[in-house]
């Protein structure tokens, strides 16, 4: 393999490897976007008196079943290990804004793949053209 082909394959490789981190990204996005309008529907539903049925975590994996039918204040967490708690039409407010901020950053990871993909292809167009181009040593 040529010196060219070796480093088209390494940028390939680079490549893919952004790729799966960026899917991951996307994946992550996603999931905390689904997680908050779940919060969301639950608050609202408890606010407005429905009432909601829940799995509430005690630590360590331990959960339970509850019928929550009222509530004045709602536990937020806003960082790594920072919780605040909020009446739940401010609780309401902070989700969607973070559902906003996820959407953003969806549309620039969605952006950033397809750049990585167009990129990707162009490598593996180029790798294509190289290998077709080598000329193999006499005697093979």
């Amino acid at each position: 393999m040529s010196e060219e082909g070796a480093a088209l394959q390494y940028r390939a490789v680079q490549l893919q490897r952004i790729l799966q981190e960026i899917v991951g990204r996307e994946r992550d996005a996603s999931s905390a976007v689904t997680e908050a309008t779940l919060a969301i529907q639950a608050i609202t539903a408890i606010k407005d008196g429905e009432g909601s049925a829940s799995m509430i975590s005690l630590g360590l994996g331990a959960m339970i079943k509850a019928n929550l039918s009222e509530t004045k204040a709602v536990l937020v967490q806003i960082g790594r290990e920072a919780v605040v708690e909020m009446d739940p039409d401010s609780a309401i407010n902070h989700l969607e804004s973070r559902i906003a901020e996820l959407t953003t950053q969806l549309k620039d990871l969605e952006n950033h793949r397809l750049r990585v993909v167009e990129d990707l292809k162009g490598v593996s167009a180029q790798m294509d053209a190289a290998s077709r181009t080598e000329v193999p040593a006499p005697g093979k």
